[in-house]
């Protein structure tokens, strides 16, 4: 942990140890902290047997804590700050400091057939100087207003915007702005479908393949100089069902479908570590999932899921760039297949208090047509988080 999560993490401790001591009814509190204000501890450790989904197969140990705060003006209104730290025991590097703010509205009442919903955040990622080149701030937004037709019935649709600012290269700078439309039908007791299809269009930078070369060698140029603004347009689908099975268990299958419609002239270049680049999540393609959930085992909460993606990503191109002809580029295409197991146990401590411990195993197979991806991987993690 770093100084500065330190030290916020002890401070906020202090103050709510204070807080929780005092009471309300003898001490003045015109914000109504002592009602509307909630603090969670989160301190967590894990392993991956392949941390950067390649061959090179680097296994490493990672350590999280996490400070977050939510605080509930009035009903309609949350308001949370959370700070988080993340070390790597042997890739120090991919060490990273996460602080997010966010909100999220709803002025509606409860009674009303209609919801309007209104919510942002900010996020500000931070590596160790050696990685500084992925430091990234992320803006989020949604508006979305639901009516519920019937007790069963109900349809939404909505507007969103991301964009993610890569402090230290313009050229992998991504803003993205999507609207979406869905409805939610529940028959025959427990059984719920949803349906949500949606568009985006996203900005961002890439080599057009009208570039014959990048030449970095005889010209007084960097990779940065080829890359050109543009637009990736995208549609999705995703339908999903759920049922409850008994009292106490719960099943769901959700399937996805999102497809580009002018992705062929644009190449991007592969990152030394590719799951933390911009691109790492932009792709086109299926996946099902099938999860299950239930509370049998006496108090302990079991999770398990088992899913496949099929993912086309864009062109890729890999350096060294003093002479790489752009002609190349390859589309980079990938079979996933996964598999969960998460056991949680939550404890109540006095009145409103909650301390819960989780442990989690996931096994991950990838299949690529580009050699660097095709891996496999175990990852373990376990935890605790104390709210209150």
């Amino acid at each position: 942990m770093n100084k500065r999560t330190f030290t916020f993490t002890v401070l906020v401790m202090l103050f709510s140890s204070v807080l929780l001591a005092q009471d309300s009814q003898n001490n003045y509190d015109p914000l109504g902290l002592a009602e509307n204000l909630e603090f969670e501890l989160n301190f967590s450790s894990g392993y991956s047997s392949n941390l950067l989904g390649d061959v090179t197969r680097t296994d490493d140990r990672n350590y999280t804590s996490s400070v977050s705060i939510w605080y509930n003006p009035y009903p309609a209104l949350e308001i949370g700050i959370e700070d988080e730290y993340t070390y790597y025991e042997n890739t120090f590097r991919l060490s990273s400091n996460l602080s997010k703010f966010s909100f999220g509205f709803v002025p509606t009442r409860e009674t009303s057939p209609w919801t309007i919903y209104l919510s942002g955040g900010l996020n500000q990622l931070r590596y160790q100087r050696s990685t500084m080149s992925f430091d990234n701030d992320s803006y989020d937004m949604l508006a979305a207003i639901g009516w519920q037709v019937a007790d069963q019935l109900s349809f939404r649709t909505g507007y969103g915007f991301n964009a993610n600012t890569y402090i230290r290269s313009e050229v992998s700078d991504l803003l993205k702005y999507s609207t979406f439309m869905g409805g939610n039908w529940s028959f025959l007791g427990s059984n719920t479908i949803d349906l949500e299809l949606g568009y985006s269009i996203t900005a961002f930078s890439f080599v057009p393949d009208t570039i014959v070369i990048i030449d970095t060698l005889y010209r007084d140029l960097t990779v940065d100089d080829y890359f050109t603004d543009g637009y990736l347009l995208a549609f999705y689908l995703s339908p999903r069902f759920s049922r409850s099975i008994g009292p106490k268990t719960g099943i769901s299958l959700e399937f996805n479908y999102q497809s580009f419609s002018n992705e062929d002239h644009s190449v991007i270049i592969i990152s030394e570590f590719e799951h933390i680049s911009p691109f790492a999540g932009v792709s086109e393609g299926k996946s099902i999932e099938l999860d299950l959930k239930t509370y049998q085992f006496s108090n302990m909460i079991v999770t398990t899921g088992v899913g496949y993606w099929y993912k086309k990503y864009l062109r890729l191109l890999d350096g060294p760039f003093e002479r790489t002809r752009v002609d190349l580029a390859e589309r980079r295409v990938d079979e996933l297949s996964r598999w969960y197991l998460s056991l949680e146990l939550p404890v109540a401590i006095g009145h409103s208090d909650l301390l819960k411990s989780f442990w989690k195993i996931d096994y991950t197979n990838n299949i690529s047509n580009f050699d660097q991806f095709k891996y496999y991987k175990w990852a373990f993690s376990t935890g605790i988080t104390y709210r209150f």
